[in-house]
């Protein structure tokens, strides 16, 4: 429970009163950002008791002569909107005149530009939070006030407008939608503008005083170039690039075919920025509109032009990973690089990986990984021999592995990608990168999110390529069945719950090469299911991928689980609520049993307990009945078609579900079926 849910009663009121000090303003103005902070974190049900005394007491301030309430109470207003989102739907129409009214009235001095900015911002989340059918009459007088705005702000590139105006166009773009698109025109040209700005830098010796440069040590952000200097760099335009990418990739992502008439214009640029040196946040973001361009010109039909696309696209994010040297940036990278083969593949078919592309895209990850294990040895090092290691050393190793993991999950991802866009035409480049995950699978040597992605990708391997992998994958099948033993000392669920899944793959996919890797994994499985924690929190997960890998094994036949011996057991160890993929696959067995009229589960103590399981699951998270091809409505055809053929077995068996709740849950769920 967090800190705005447990004390919400005290300290709402307690910031109220602070907001009531009219005679201080500075007290007003700082019980308002007080305010916006607890609302960042806090639930709109949390908020709901309080809002209407919020709201009063933001209204009573927006009516204040200091320009430092006004703005704290236009960004606190903004922040309670975004919060309660449609609960201010009936608050809508006490405000948005008056925040209309600061908006086109331009600022008498240069010192209240900053709170038109803040209305923009105000007024566009407000917009967000109670939709396009609130927000849609005010939409066009705003956007004409932004017009205007945009137009004078221009004239000054330190105007704090121009970044709020930025966002604030994006915002309306993600209101309005398709009706967005005749305001392209106009927006376009300022935001290409503000993203090819190119930053104030200067040198500073190491000895010059930061505070010397213009504006003062706050407007600029101080980068060491060596030991004996720096590199100062101008926030206020360097803000208003990265503002101006994130909006682009907002555009981008709402207009999508409507967009393609910009793309010509717009990917060179984006390209350009993937080589931005003086920020990691820029080239990240250009990495991630990249498949957005794709996706774009797909929409708009323009097929042909995507190979073309994609190529310039391959070549430049492989030479831009290749040159990267921060980890979270690659991460975004490799991401991007996923989402371009999802998105082309898809729409073209895998033929738009050319050898050539698959080839650079493995040499690529195969220079990664051998770098990466050379930093992982580093750190294993100097945690065991560094006479200088301590807690410190320690707090910056695992940041550098918090980085890393992300980068690794990519990397992992993308090779799961590459396996199904490509099939087992990427079987033979994959083989050449395999060592290098093999070291992942050292449970010395590695930390444990190294051993869960390791086991992810195998898994993809067995899932594409089923018996054929069975040589590549046998070497390291006592690893994989090492951890599906939990060690109450050093538990990992996730690291379980990988290995639990890559086994349920090769019992239905892998044929009769796993057989026996499967029949050891079997008493191991049940260890996990049987365990007294098995559905503890963090563990429920592991514990229902185990269940399932059970029923995959045993539903083999070449497995040799007899249904009648396996079959109670599995039903006492049921249900599955949290992983919907795995319920999909368990409850879809059970129907085609009863279906079958298999004569096992059809026996009247297993066909109870199957009707207690379904009673439970249906019409929840992993048994939806509002999904035509979902396993809740298989479930509710599949026990109406037993019911029909035996009416009065089937109001007994019913009638022996011992939970009432459930009993009348599967009764009603039939009953409004009919």
């Amino acid at each position: 429970m967090g800190f705005q849910t447990m004390f919400h009663e005290t300290v709402v009121p307690a910031l109220l009163n602070m907001m009531q000090d009219v005679e201080n303003p500075r007290v007003q103005a700082h019980g308002a950002a007080a305010l916006v902070n607890f609302c960042e974190h806090a639930h709109k049900s949390t908020l709901q008791p309080h809002l209407n005394n919020i709201l009063e007491r933001l209204a009573e301030m927006l009516s204040s002569s200091f320009r430092i309430v006004l703005e704290q109470t236009v960004t606190a207003l903004a922040t309670v909107a975004d919060t309660s989102k449609d609960l201010f739907g009936q608050y809508y129409q006490h405000f948005m005149p008056q925040l209309k009214m600061i908006l086109m009235t331009p600022p008498r001095d240069p010192k209240w530009r900053l709170l038109r900015g803040k209305t923009m911002e105000c007024i566009t989340l407000i917009g967000i939070a109670v939709k396009k059918e609130v927000f849609a009459p005010d939409a066009r007088e705003v956007m004409e006030a932004l017009n205007t705005t945009q137009q004078t702000a221009e004239q000054d590139p330190d105007d704090p407008q121009i970044s709020y105006m930025l966002a604030a166009w994006a915002r309306i773009c993600e209101i309005l939608g398709d009706d967005f698109q005749p305001y392209l025109g106009i927006v376009m040209p300022p935001l290409l503008h503000s993203i090819q700005l190119e930053p104030e830098v200067q040198v500073l010796e190491a000895n010059q005083n930061p505070g010397d440069l213009a504006g003062g040590a706050e407007n600029w952000e101080i980068i060491p170039a060596g030991e004996d200097r720096n590199i100062g760099i101008k926030t206020s335009i360097l803000d208003e690039k990265k503002t101006a990418c994130e909006m682009l990739r907002i555009y981008i992502q709402q207009m999508k075919g409507s967009f393609a008439p910009y793309i010509e214009q717009v990917a060179p640029i984006v390209l350009n920025l993937l080589k931005f040196v003086l920020d990691e946040d820029i080239r990240s973001t250009a990495a991630s509109i990249i498949p957005l361009l794709l996706h774009s010109a797909l929409a708009a039909g323009q097929g042909p032009q995507c190979a073309a696309l994609w190529q310039g696209f391959s070549q430049e994010l492989l030479l831009a990973i290749q040159n990267e040297t921060e980890v979270e940036v690659i991460s975004w990278q490799i991401e991007s690089l996923k989402d371009c083969i999802e998105t082309i593949c898809g729409q073209g078919g895998p033929e738009y990986v050319t050898p050539e592309v698959l080839a650079g895209i493995v040499a690529l990850l195969d220079t990664y990984m051998q770098d990466y294990s050379v930093r992982c040895d580093d750190r294993k090092a100097r945690r065991t021999t560094d006479e200088d290691y301590d807690v410190e050393s320690e707090k910056h190793i695992n940041m550098e592995e918090e980085d890393e993991v992300q980068a690794i999950k990519e990397i992992a991802n993308l090779i799961h990608t590459l396996f199904s866009s490509l099939g087992p035409a990427f079987v033979r480049p994959f083989v050449g990168l395999m060592p290098e995950f093999a070291k992942m699978l050292d449970p010395q040597g590695r930390p444990h999110s190294d051993h869960q992605w390791a086991l992810c990708i195998i898994d993809d391997l067995v899932e594409t390529c089923g018996p054929d992998s069975f040589p590549l994958v046998a070497p390291y099948a006592q690893y994989i069945l090492g951890y599906l033993v939990d060690n109450p000392d050093d538990s990992h669920p996730e690291v379980i719950q990988a290995a639990a899944y890559g086994i349920g793959i090769m019992a239905m996919t892998g044929g009769a090469p796993f057989c026996e890797v499967c029949k050891q994994a079997l008493p191991l499985l049940q260890a996990l299911v049987q365990a007294p924690d098995a559905r503890a929190l963090g563990k429920i997960d592991a514990t229902e991928n185990a269940l399932s890998a059970i029923v995959k094994i045993c539903k083999q036949p070449e497995m040799g689980f007899p249904l009648a011996e396996t079959l109670p057991q599995i039903l006492a160890w049921l249900p599955i609520t949290n992983d919907d993929e795995e319920a999909h696959f368990v409850y879809s067995y059970l129907c085609e049993l009863l279906q079958a009229r298999d004569p096992v589960i059809m026996m009247e103590a297993n066909l109870i307990r199957t009707f207690d399981i379904f009673a439970m699951v249906v019409n929840t998270y992993v048994a939806p009945i509002d999904e035509e091809d979902g396993v809740g409505i298989t479930i509710i055809h599949t026990v109406k078609a037993i019911g029909a053929a035996n009416p009065s077995v089937m109001e007994q068996i019913v009638g022996r579900i011992s939970d009432v709740d459930n009993r009348q849950k599967l009764v009603g769920l039939l009953n409004a079926a009919q």
